[in-house]
């Protein structure tokens, strides 16, 4: 999903969030936000290294690449693991709690959309941590 779709979105369901007093000042409000966007800095970390570049326009073509080709990927803030982890901590620390609600409504809109495009869930997998350890094991 493009970022204006992650902001938008997040900011009606911040805004949800904020009128039932489930985000409970603007401040929060506003990093719930920023969360909802922030979150795509893994592709960032994904494309440097798998493509050992750090040249801005280099990353900016392959990420229109992946996009065009709707190509899911281990992007480690988009991993059922690192989410897990992130609902766990969300039990302590309100915090932890706006980034997990944040997440799994920036998850919510990569799954319809990629669901849209395949008509299946079977890429999911390539989205864990555990499904890319056991297949460089394999190899």
């Amino acid at each position: 999903m493009n970022h204006l779709m992650h902001f938008l979105t997040h900011t009606l369901f911040g805004l949800l969030f904020y009128h039932f007093n489930i985000i409970p000042s603007f401040t929060l409000l506003f990093l719930f936000i920023a969360f909802g966007i922030l979150i795509d800095v893994d592709h960032l970390i994904f494309f440097v290294l798998h493509h050992r570049t750090f040249s801005l326009k280099k990353i900016i073509k392959i990420s229109r690449m992946y996009r065009k080709k709707m190509q899911p990927n281990l992007y480690v803030f988009h991993s059922p693991e690192v989410n897990i982890v992130l609902g766990v901590l969300s039990f302590f620390n309100f915090l932890f709690f706006l980034v997990f609600l944040s997440n799994v409504v920036h998850l919510g809109l990569d799954i319809l959309e990629h669901y849209a495009y395949y008509k299946h869930f079977r890429w999911i997998k390539q989205w864990s941590i555990l499904f890319e350890f056991l297949q460089k094991i394999k190899h």
